[in-house]
């Protein structure tokens, strides 16, 4: 078995080749150059060095290297400097895997080249099966995509397998491993999904040795590999739980790692209560004032508990259950039946929510709906007997006439015993001297006010511009001319 790596100088690539290298697979690396490798990997005999750059290798030596390779992995990436990212080549990653896949084409051979590529997360799966993304989310790709070209040629790749090489091929089989943020690491527990389940955003990370890992197991364990194969899986470190570690019960001042200081020891007699805890509870002290069976309390505190309470109350307390008489400094509320000191009571008796609530619900004036609708229905049928025409109607065009007649000839409900329609009938309302509204007494007695101060304010304020300008005056006397002027009606010839 042989593998072909590309950037094996890279963060990624070094750590394939030395994890390969333990496992016992030859390894034929294509790099820039050979001082980049430390002296133990270089003088390894499973491992065939080839210097030179990738872009340059002619087509008839790529066949030649993977001739008697059965799998080809591409750890290549963009140097992260100035020239690097933003200098040529741009289309460094999609040139190497497109001169790979086309000299694989070419072999003739009974097996495939399986073609394992390093990408990126930032990368959607071409099969549509990753989570959405957000608005914040395909702006900050786009324009990433569209400044850093090392992005740009991650997403040409991806694009190449899944349109040009396709999920058939009988030459070349390919994974594409999408990790997330790169950090130097040692190797940890990771895990390996099917699709993308994080945002852009989402505080993830994959160490390289990780990644080198899977990529390695992909090339050497045909389960895995069968499983993942024309894939997009995506590698993440699994986040370790930081538990804080307890200590074990032990005596007082026996445990080794912590030191104690000496507590001072208390004069306080044991299963002493103070007096506030003698109390009964109020419940308790209800039931035993009215001295009858607990009816409404039964829902609250059972019986059987309050008995419990009492017993408990009493073994504790050292006189007995004599000790359980309240305060004669404490006053009961009219409102609750609770008892407060007589500061507290006088801050009570300032919010009685039984008061408050019947004064809210005195305010509720009940809707008649049938009374709104037929006060609407005789609105409606006034206005229409305004429109019909009277014994002048004759000097009108006879296109106005039909009209009236038309609308007179609307069949109208017979009501029996119909009372005179007036728009005066709001019995219960309050109209606005000012602005002749009409309003509830409550409602009227906030707004009449209210809109008194704002006619006043107005006047004053048409008082003060016209005093500063004249023309102001005459300009809003022409207005009121002309919104006041009627042209007159239409007469026949």
């Amino acid at each position: 078995m042989s593998v072909l790596v590309l950037g094996g100088t890279g963060r990624v690539g070094k750590q394939v080749i030395s994890q390969l290298l333990e496992r016992g697979v030859s390894v034929k690396a294509v790099v820039r150059s050979k001082s980049s490798f430390s002296p133990a990997l270089s003088t390894n005999n499973k491992l065939t060095i080839i210097e030179g750059s990738v872009l340059d290798v002619p087509e008839q030596q790529w066949r030649e290297l993977l001739q008697d390779c059965t799998h080809a992995i591409c750890a290549l990436g963009h140097v992260l400097n100035f020239k690097g990212v933003f200098g040529p080549p741009y289309r460094l990653v999609t040139d190497a895997a497109k001169a790979i896949c086309k000299s694989a084409a070419t072999l003739e051979r009974d097996f495939p080249l399986k073609f394992i590529m390093l990408n990126t997360l930032g990368v959607d799966s071409p099969l549509g099966n990753d989570i959405g993304r957000g608005i914040g989310e395909r702006m900050t790709l786009g324009f990433i995509g569209s400044v850093l070209p090392p992005f740009k040629d991650s997403l040409d790749c991806a694009k190449y397998f899944h349109r040009d090489v396709g999920y058939d091929n009988k030459k070349v089989e390919w994974v594409l491993v999408r990790p997330s943020n790169f950090v130097e690491s040692e190797l940890c527990e990771y895990e390996v999904l099917e699709t993308r389940k994080h945002s852009l955003f989402a505080k993830i990370q994959t160490t390289i040795p990780n990644i080198a890992h899977f990529m390695c197991d992909l090339a050497t364990k045909e389960d895995i590999w069968q499983k993942w194969k024309y894939q997009f899986p995506v590698i993440l470190d699994i986040k370790k739980k930081k538990n804080a570690q307890r200590l074990p019960k032990l005596p007082h001042n026996s445990h080794p790692n912590v030191s104690y200081t000496e507590k001072p020891q208390s004069n306080l007699k044991p299963n002493l209560l103070s007096p506030i805890a003698k109390q009964k509870p109020v419940s308790i002290q209800k039931l035993e004032q009215a001295k009858i069976e607990p009816t409404v309390f039964d829902e609250v505190i059972p019986s059987a508990i309050i008995h419990e309470v009492q017993h408990d109350i009493s073994a504790n307390s050292e006189n007995g259950p004599d000790e359980y008489s309240v305060p004669s400094s404490l006053m009961p509320c009219q409102s609750c039946g609770r008892t407060f000191m007589p500061e507290a009571l006088a801050y009570q008796n300032m919010f009685k929510s039984g008061q408050q609530e019947a004064q809210a619900i005195r305010y509720l004036r009940k809707k008649d709906w049938r009374k709104e609708h037929e006060k609407f229905l005789k609105m409606v049928r006034g206005a229409k007997e305004a429109d019909l025409p009277t014994s002048k109607s004759k000097e009108l065009p006879k296109s106005a006439d039909k009209v009236l007649v038309r609308k007179s000839s609307i069949p109208r409900p017979t009501v029996v015993n119909e009372p005179v329609f007036s728009l005066d009938d709001d019995d219960d309302l309050k109209q606005c001297p000012h602005c002749l509204r009409k309003f509830e007494y409550e409602t009227a007695e906030r707004h009449i006010p209210h809109c008194k101060t704002a006619k006043e304010n107005e006047k004053i304020r048409h008082q003060n511009t016209f005093a500063r300008n004249p023309q102001a005056q005459k300009r809003a006397e022409m207005m009121k001319r002309r919104t006041s002027y009627r042209p007159p009606l239409p007469t026949t010839k």
